[in-house]
């Protein structure tokens, strides 16, 4: 216990997490929508849900339920509009392909996909200031943005990151600079039920 309770710079203890902020039904044309934030000049994500809509890939259509794409877009200039309209991605912003995968097998456990055959669920993720912990920032807002949109789900999935450094101190909801200083970094995401549903 005493390893996880070292002192940082600003000011948090080990077991701290920065303040949490959140805020549904923010962008006016999604089916969902959800901003996300750690603390004021922390990271700051906002997650809009497009669906169920048509699936716009009929190669990746499935017969016997809905597919679940996830689109991270990394921090860019962005206007609320922009990401209003947003399904696939926005030109001239640089993908998280790493987030995508994870977010999209952590959501496609949660959603009841079988509930909408032949359908598409949009979720596009874009992050408005990275300064830590923002797998488990974006996953957040997913959920929220979920729960906007009305989207049928198993339970409500939440995650938490730490970090341990080289000595062996345990920082919960790491800065920027504490993972870039850390010997591992991990994202543990679980739903309500206490399942756990991905450890990266």
């Amino acid at each position: 216990h005493g390893a996880a309770m070292a002192g940082r710079e600003d000011g948090r203890a080990g077991s701290q997490v920065r303040a949490l902020s959140a805020a549904c039904g923010v962008l006016s044309r999604s089916d969902g929508s959800c901003r996300f934030q750690l603390a004021a000049d922390g990271s700051a994500v906002v997650a809009a849900v497009f669906g169920p809509i048509d699936e716009t890939a009929i190669s990746k259509e499935r017969a016997d339920r809905a597919r679940v794409q996830v689109t991270v877009l990394n921090a860019a200039p962005m206007q609320e509009e922009d990401l209003n309209v947003a399904s696939a991605g926005n030109a001239g912003q640089s993908r998280d392909p790493n987030a995508e995968r994870i977010l999209t097998g952590v959501l496609e456990q949660v959603i009841r996909t079988r509930l909408h055959p032949r359908k598409l669920i949009n979720v596009t993720v874009q992050v408005i200031n990275d300064a830590g912990s923002l797998l488990a920032c974006a996953l957040l807002a997913c959920s929220g943005a979920l729960l906007d949109a009305g989207i049928d789900m198993t339970g409500v999935p939440s995650a938490a990151c730490c970090a341990i450094e080289e000595d062996g101190k345990v920082l919960a909801d790491p800065t920027k600079a504490e993972e870039a200083a850390a010997g591992h970094v991990f994202c543990c995401t679980g739903a309500d039920d206490g399942k756990v549903l991905a450890l990266q």
